[in-house]
């Protein structure tokens, strides 16, 4: 049965657009220290705003070009007997890897992350003979790497219909990485904001989690104030209402939290993250600078902090 027309009227004009009043106006984008997604820049976001085809020459063009950059990105490879497999998705962009040095064979990473697109898609760079090694064992159909490459080889096209959207942010996003200095430019920025968090968490009384030896600058895990009126889900609302979110769960089994310094921050945000911070604690009756509270060692779990 076609919809009723009269009951359509409130999300269209007659013209193919909603109607005014039926738009809610954007709202206020939040800060985003989250492992992932990450906040991407405004250009970013606005390379998303036309529509491509998936089989036109400017997008095979597009896809031709990621793949080349990304590749300019990683380095090259060599030959090794034995294979190596590296799980870049938090890293690549912003922390240098050796391909060469380090054996890769394969590494994977994202889209989103320390590139700065947007989620949507992953993506893997590989040793051409390797990958073609495993041809006709994939277990999955759509996900089969050996008949994507193959297909893109061939004409340039995706097996299935792509995120062409997705695609068009992270062209943009690549090119923004390029502008910033590469990898060395991008590690940069984010360990001036890591410094800037550092610094100013531990004059607030906070103590990480991990001691120096395991010091990075992708995200950092803070434990839970030793303090009686500290909740971490009173912590995570309060921040959250005033545009600042952090990872809303806990990164290991210990008692702490992860802010991360990637993403499109710089350190003027980590500077407001710290004053939101203070106001939290103070409305949350948590006077600061905090006492020191005995040191825990982490042991021998398993620490995920990504």
């Amino acid at each position: 049965m076609p919809p009723n027309r009269h009951e359509n009227e409130v999300i269209s004009n007659g013209d193919h657009y909603p109607a005014a009043d039926a738009v809610p106006p954007p709202p206020t984008d939040k800060k985003l220290f989250t492992p992932g997604p990450m906040g991407v820049s405004l250009t970013t976001k606005q390379a998303m705003l036309r529509d491509v085809g998936s089989r036109d020459v400017e997008f095979v063009n597009i896809v031709r070009f990621i793949r080349q950059r990304l590749l300019q990105v990683a380095g090259k490879m060599i030959d090794l007997p034995a294979c190596y497999f590296v799980d870049a998705m938090s890293s690549f962009g912003a922390v240098p890897l050796d391909l060469i040095g380090g054996c890769v064979d394969f590494m994977v990473s994202s889209a989103n992350k320390c590139i700065e697109g947007v989620p949507g898609f992953a993506y893997t760079i590989c040793r051409t003979d390797r990958l073609l090694s495993y041809k006709g064992v994939a277990r999955s159909l759509t996900l089969d790497l050996v008949e994507q490459y193959l297909g893109l080889e061939k004409d340039g096209q995706f097996r299935f219909t792509p995120p062409t959207h997705v695609i068009l942010a992270f062209c943009q996003a690549l090119c923004e990485l390029e502008q910033e200095g590469g990898v060395q430019g991008r590690a940069k920025r984010y360990q001036a904001n890591h410094k800037v968090l550092q610094h100013g968490m531990a004059a607030l009384g906070f103590k990480e989690l991990l001691d120096e030896t395991h010091d990075g600058y992708i995200v950092t895990s803070y434990r839970f104030p030793d303090h009686p009126a500290f909740s971490f889900e009173d912590f995570y609302s309060r921040l959250n209402e005033k545009g600042q979110a952090i990872h809303p769960k806990k990164g290991t089994k210990a008692d702490s939290f992860r802010v991360a310094t990637i993403g499109h921050l710089f350190p003027e945000d980590m500077q407001h993250l710290l004053h939101c911070i203070q106001e939290v604690c103070a409305d949350m009756g948590i006077p600061l600078p905090m006492k020191q509270f005995p040191k825990k060692s982490p042991g021998k779990q398993l620490l995920n902090l990504f």
